[in-house]
């Protein structure tokens, strides 16, 4: 959950949310 927040994009949002 923390790298989909730091990331802040689209694409590694949807892998981290998986």
């Amino acid at each position: 959950e923390t790298g989909a927040k730091q990331s802040d994009q689209p694409k590694g949002r949807k892998l981290q949310s998986k």
